[in-house]
C-alpha cells in the first residue's frame, strides 16, 4: 500500500500551530524559558516539529519562496534533535524573538497558506 503524499498545506498548518504554541509557552518571559525545564523542552519540541515539517515540504514548493531560509530551519531541527546537550538556550531565545527569525517565518507561512488556499479555490479539482 503506497502512501499518498501530503499537501504542503498539511505541513504549513503544523508549522503555524507550533509557532502559535511557542508564543503561549513563552508568555511568562525569558527567565521562565531559561529556568523552567518544562517550558524549555516544550519550546524545543515545537521547534523540532517546525523543522521536521519544513523538511517534508516538497523542494518545488520551497523554491517558490526563496526568501524563507528553509534549509537553515531544517538544519536547526537536526541540531535540536541530535545535539541536545549542546543547545544554547540564549540562542534559542534569540531565534524565537528576533523579528528576522521565528516571527518572520510566521509571516511567510501565513503568506504560503494564503497563496495555496487561494490557488486551490481558483482551481477546484
Amino acid at each position: 500500500m503506497s502512501k499518498v503524499p501530503k499537501s504542503p498545506l498539511f505541513f504549513l498548518y503544523h508549522i503555524k500551530e507550533s509557532i502559535e504554541a511557542i508564543a503561549i509557552h513563552i508568555q511568562e518571559g525569558k527567565q521562565s524559558f531559561l529556568t523552567n525545564r518544562t517550558v524549555t523542552m516544550a519550546v524545543i519540541r515545537e521547534l523540532e516539529i517546525i523543522g521536521e515539517a519544513v523538511n517534508k515540504l516538497p523542494a518545488e514548493f520551497k523554491n517558490n519562496y526563496p526568501l524563507v531560509p528553509w534549509r537553515d530551519i531544517g538544519d536547526f531541527r537536526n541540531v535540536l534533535a541530535h545535539h541536545y546537550w549542546g543547545i544554547d538556550l540564549e540562542t534559542v531565545w534569540n531565534i524565537i524573538h528576533n523579528p528576522d527569525k521565528l516571527p518572520d517565518l510566521n509571516n511567510h507561512v501565513k503568506t504560503c497558506i494564503q497563496d495555496l488556499e487561494n490557488h486551490s479555490s481558483e482551481n477546484p479539482e
